[in-house]
């Protein structure tokens, strides 16, 4: 019996998460999950604009406990992409200097990914990227340090890393494919 795969791409802002992800979820006929969920997005903007980083932390471990709840309940009937889960909240707000003691995240209840992905682009690209969403205004995607500080915590904690800097999202998702197994 083919087992169903609950598959995470993780990734700096500006790197093609969004988008390739998408694509992946139409390739495997999958449901497609962002964290934070859409119901918490009012928070988001809150907690984003918090001051108590980790007040920030704690609020995006628990859209991922959130969603993480959701994906246990879909996976039994098909596959699950993920666009940012565990590793994004533990990367970004330890390059943000949070105390990572103060939750023990092998701890948590949450869903275990059968693969995780780290999607890369060059700063370059990814400046380009972001400005064409008209994303604007994040500070965080402004600190150039902190981002290469997250990309470079992925790289060493994510086995399977994929260079979207040249190709389309589409040929993005078909090399996330390619180490996938059962599709």
């Amino acid at each position: 019996m083919k087992k169903n795969l609950f598959v995470v791409l993780e990734g700096v802002d500006g790197c093609g998460k969004t988008t390739v992800s998408e694509e992946l979820a139409l390739i495997l006929s999958a449901t497609l999950i962002k964290t934070p969920l859409p119901d918490q997005d009012c928070l988001r903007v809150a907690y984003d604009h918090d001051t108590c980083m980790t007040a920030r932390y704690l609020f995006y471990l628990s859209c991922v406990l959130s969603a993480s709840q959701k994906i246990k309940e879909i996976l039994p009937r098909g596959n699950v992409i993920c666009d940012r889960y565990l590793l994004s909240s533990v990367c970004y707000h330890k390059a943000m200097g949070v105390d990572m003691t103060i939750v023990e995240t092998n701890r948590l209840d949450i869903i275990v990914p059968d693969f995780t992905f780290c999607l890369m682009a060059s700063p370059e690209i990814r400046e380009l990227r972001l400005k064409r969403r008209n994303s604007s205004g994040k500070t965080i995607e402004d600190n150039h340090d902190l981002l290469e500080a997250v990309q470079l915590d992925f790289m060493a904690n994510i086995e399977y890393i994929v260079d979207t800097t040249d190709t389309s999202p589409k040929e993005a998702a078909n090399i996330v494919a390619s180490y996938l197994p059962n599709i």
